[in-house]
């Protein structure tokens, strides 16, 4: 093997490497871009037996692609048992009046009309076209929601938000929790 075949298979061992290492990083999500949720609930008088509980979940972008949110949804359920270290508690749903499960106000793109010569937003109405939110780079939302929960019982506040990285084929799931415990009055 001459001098010059040797250089040229180093070559191509090189960029062989690379090409893998490239992508491995693709495919583990490390080129995908950071993203964070973070969870608020504040819970305050309703009436004599009931309580409010408002859930504020703030989706933020960090480097990468666009984020295109596809479902942002909160739950709430009774936390009934003791938990003990090797599992979470035991919950059941609430009653279905209570709408347990809700899309968070915010989640879908509006519509937006044009009245003369103005886009204005029409907030009854979705955009059926493009419905889906876009969340830029560095960029954050903020969604919230109230339930109407037994003032004296602990609930468990949950959020999931589903996306996916403008132009990649994976989509990503975030989750947070929190628990909202009785006042003390």
């Amino acid at each position: 093997m001459s001098l010059e075949d040797a250089k040229s298979w180093g070559q191509l061992a090189a960029w062989v490497s690379a090409a893998a290492f490239f992508l491995f990083k693709l495919g583990s999500g490390y080129l995908i871009g950071s993203t964070s949720l973070r969870l608020s609930c504040v819970r305050s008088k309703s009436t004599a037996e009931k309580d409010y509980v408002s859930v504020v979940a703030i989706v933020k972008r960090g480097s990468g692609s666009t984020l295109v949110l596809h479902d942002v949804k909160a739950r709430v359920t009774y936390a009934g048992g003791i938990p003990d270290f090797r599992s979470l508690p035991e919950s059941e749903r609430l009653p279905a009046s209570a709408e347990t499960e809700t899309r968070l106000a915010s989640a879908v793109r509006l519509r937006s009309v044009k009245v003369a010569e103005l886009l204005t937003v029409a907030y009854s109405e979705r955009d059926s076209e493009k419905p889906l939110l876009n969340l830029a780079p560095g960029d954050e939302m903020q969604f919230a929601t109230v339930y109407e929960v037994d003032q004296t019982k602990p609930y468990i506040v949950e959020v999931a938000v589903v996306g996916k990285s403008l132009g990649s084929w994976k989509r990503s799931q975030w989750r947070a929790s929190d628990i909202s415990l009785p006042r003390v009055t």
